[in-house]
């Protein structure tokens, strides 16, 4: 498969996470009002490197304090990530939370620079901000109301988000991808675990609905979502990976169309077609930049063939 082919279908197996993540939302704000949302975090982190483990045991030869220590930093960053926007929603609206979380596709292009020192084609920073400009018209068609501590909140995972894919995508060139996504989310879920034991216990009786629920949450937006997103983040910059998973605010939406009979509106329509647009837009960089993206692919390859030998 060549270099290009390669890009655009781990361009759509993000996009397939965006619109599982998507759909979380739907699920997350029912689950929420009944389980503490550490719990629900550790459960979904827990199933998650559970179901990663034979990787953790396949890299074994590799396995030393480097890997552990990427492993802490990472499933760090992805558990804040989720805590702080998950509790945020206690303060602010979901149109607020979704389009302040969202801005994760500003900020990466931008962390890659201050972090990799490494330009960016003007195409990336045009997609991002046309990008961010859909899911405004999408999630929040009446505008937002004044700043207050759900906002902030909200803004803050937005960075952590963002942090953590440029911090993935830094470790997954020298390292084998499936063992630190286990170890990722076996330190994340341990975060979530102790945090919940100093808060409200487990409630004691939960609907069966409840417990499809956190299934769903745990196999299919954690586990396969977040496993989907660091394979394809491998193959695809970290600046294109934020434009697409930005997507998922623009699903939920449409998924609350579908299944919910929420209305569609123009700035709907016009917010979708704009980030669309912006993800085409960012797949088509100049010759020089897809040269030196393919040198990055090719040397990442070549990592993760040394680290498995």
């Amino acid at each position: 498969m060549s270099t290009s082919a390669k890009q655009l279908f781990f361009s759509l197996l993000l996009l397939f996470t965006a619109a599982v993540w998507g759909s979380g939302f739907l699920v997350m704000q029912d689950v929420q009002e009944i389980v503490p949302i550490n719990y629900v975090l550790a459960v979904r982190f827990s199933v998650a490197a559970l179901g990663l483990v034979y990787f953790v045991y396949a890299d074994r030869a590799n396995f030393g304090w480097d890997k552990i220590w990427q492993g802490i930093v990472t499933g760090g960053l992805i558990y804040l990530a989720y805590w702080v926007q998950s509790y945020g929603l206690y303060f602010t609206t979901v149109s607020n939370n979704a389009v302040l979380c969202a801005l994760y596709v500003v900020m990466v292009p931008f962390l890659v620079w201050f972090v990799r020192k490494q330009s960016l084609s003007w195409r990336i920073y045009a997609s991002a901000f046309t990008c961010l400009l859909g899911v405004v018209l999408v999630a929040a068609p009446n505008g937002m109301d004044k700043i207050n501590s759900g906002d902030a909140l909200a803004l803050t995972s937005s960075f952590l988000y963002a942090l953590h894919m440029v911090v993935v995508s830094i470790y997954s060139e020298r390292t084998e991808v499936m063992s630190l996504t286990c170890l990722q989310f076996a330190f994340a879920g341990l975060f979530a675990f102790i945090v919940a034991s100093f808060g409200k216990p487990w409630p004691q009786h939960l609907e069966p609905s409840a417990y499809y629920s956190l299934a769903w949450l745990s196999v299919m937006a954690t586990l396969m979502a977040i496993t989907m997103m660091n394979i394809g983040i491998k193959y695809v910059s970290s600046s294109k990976t934020a434009i697409i998973l930005s997507t998922e605010s623009v699903f939920a939406c449409i998924f609350g169309v579908i299944f919910k009979d929420e209305p569609i509106t123009a700035n709907l329509v016009v917010g979708v077609v704009l980030v669309f647009v912006a993800m085409v837009a960012s797949q088509l960089e100049p010759s020089k930049e897809g040269k030196r993206n393919k040198a990055e692919i090719l040397r990442a390859n070549s990592n993760t063939l040394k680290a498995t030998a």
